[in-house]
């Protein structure tokens, strides 16, 4: 994962079949950085590697009274079932700041609804990716609303890994940042995990 390069209000060329320069993979992080976000990877879509655990901690009661947590447990298995034909997901963050001082609001409540923010950028992200292959593709935005274990995805696509505290933990931003995703039909080259 790179540091993020200097925005650009370029139009979005297509990608030439054969052509030398950046994969679309580098392409599509420099478009994610260029909209905002500060972490972005690719995962591919699977079965969640965390499933067993999120099952075991719902059991275990620690849901309290968010019945919802409960609900849907296939599609938190196995993401290519939230949104069937996608095989890729390109995975963002947006640090919420973690460095800001605390006060009587969270950190994380202050400003706009990141569902929104988040939603309406990985939308254009979508428009992008189909201006870089020259063709539409059946794409889906996620933020926080759906039956995906995110942070699975996130720890895949090489944002972060799990600390002691459960949380996804990254080395410049910490753990104070949104994650979202884009779950697309197209074949991407996943990004490299973290591992430890």
């Amino acid at each position: 994962m790179s540091a993020p390069p200097p925005a650009d209000a370029g139009a979005v060329s297509p990608v030439a079949p054969g052509a030398e320069g950046p994969t679309l993979e580098a392409r599509l992080e420099r478009e994610a950085y260029a909209l905002g976000f500060d972490l972005f990877g690719i995962a591919r879509l699977g079965p969640a590697e965390s499933a067993a655990e999120y099952d075991r901690w719902v059991a275990d009661g620690f849901a309290g009274e968010m019945a919802y947590m409960a609900r849907n447990a296939e599609l938190r298995h196995d993401a290519r079932r939230a949104h069937p034909g996608a095989v890729s997901a390109l995975v963002v963050a947006m640090d919420y700041g973690g460095r800001a001082p605390g006060g009587p609001v969270a950190r994380y409540a202050r400003g706009d609804d990141y569902h929104e923010v988040m939603r309406e950028r990985l939308r254009q992200l979508h428009h992008r990716l189909e201006a870089l292959v020259g063709t539409a593709v059946d794409a889906r935005p996620y933020v926080d609303t759906a039956p995906i274990l995110e942070r699975d995805l996130a720890r895949r696509a090489g944002l972060g890994w799990f600390g002691k505290n459960t949380n996804l933990i990254n080395p410049r931003l910490g753990s104070f940042f949104f994650l979202g995703s884009l779950f697309a039909a197209v074949e991407l080259a996943p990004s490299a995990p973290f591992e430890a």
